[in-house]
């Protein structure tokens, strides 16, 4: 039992030390922050005014500048996906084929309403052997006009 006084004398000095400072040192009312009442919105902003805070509704959203910037690049790509480019329609005229033949490549590729509303408009401008051999591109939106002096010229 004697082999362990060194234990027990330490062990002592060490709850009787504490006693000491627990009995010496004094809590300090100001350091406990008592519970609040709950805070009706008026004194809720004037509270956070005298912080330099700013109090929002919940249901407005808040973005920092890094998301806003991300949220503008996806609306600008999501945009640009979404406006299609003007449907452009390529065709290879060879050399020897007629006013019937590309008629019906036109009409084939939708560019052309009606076959022999081509052949009218190029025998009214007597185009039938100007046609002239290439490839060509058209956007769906062109008109037969147009079309036709692009292949002629």
């Amino acid at each position: 039992m004697l082999r362990h006084k060194y234990f027990y004398y330490g062990f002592g000095i060490g709850m009787a030390l504490t006693a000491l400072l627990l009995l010496c040192n004094t809590f300090v009312i100001t350091d406990i922050t008592p519970k609040k009442q709950e805070m009706n919105v008026f004194e809720l902003k004037e509270a956070a005014s005298e912080l330099n805070y700013t109090i929002y509704p919940s249901n407005e959203t808040r973005f920092t500048q890094e998301q806003f910037n991300v949220k503008i690049d996806q609306m600008l790509k999501d945009n640009s996906m979404n406006t299609n480019p003007p449907e452009t329609k390529a065709f290879l005229i060879q050399e020897g084929m007629n006013s019937n033949d590309v008629g019906i490549i036109l009409f084939k590729l939708d560019l052309i309403s009606e076959i022999e509303e081509f052949e009218s408009m190029m025998t009214e401008l007597n185009l039938h052997r100007k046609i002239k051999k290439g490839y060509y591109l058209f956007q769906k939106s062109d008109d037969l006009i147009y079309i036709i002096t692009k292949i002629t010229e």
